[in-house]
């Protein structure tokens, strides 16, 4: 089985990475701190957006299991429904944490220029 590289992944980790180096060594500097606390929000923005289009990735995935599959029993579609239901809820607060948070951080940052 070959692993698929994922580069939404890959670039929220550099820059997560990135930020933690620039606040580690020019934590003296105004202008670092900027810079570091804006790719630690646009990591945090990036990862959000993966984490939701991976749930997104699993609700399509299972509607079109569910299309496919007519002769299920229909306790076993009412307890995937459910679940659906469930993932689209975490998929929901998953955005909005991970959104407001990146947006915080990202403002935190151009205030430190001030």
């Amino acid at each position: 089985m070959k692993k698929k590289f994922n580069y939404k992944l890959t670039l929220s980790l550099v820059s997560l990475f990135i930020s933690l180096l620039i606040l580690i060594f020019f934590n003296q500097n105004k202008f670092g701190l900027f810079f570091g606390f804006l790719f630690l929000g646009a990591s945090l923005l990036l990862y959000g957006y993966f984490r939701a289009s991976l749930l997104n990735e699993t609700v399509n995935k299972t509607n079109q299991e569910l299309e496919e599959n007519e002769d299920v029993d229909d306790d076993l579609v009412n307890e995937v429904l459910k679940e659906l239901k469930h993932v689209k809820k975490l998929k929901r607060s998953t955005q909005i944490t991970f959104y407001l948070a990146g947006g915080l951080v990202i403002i935190f940052s151009i205030l430190m220029l001030f």
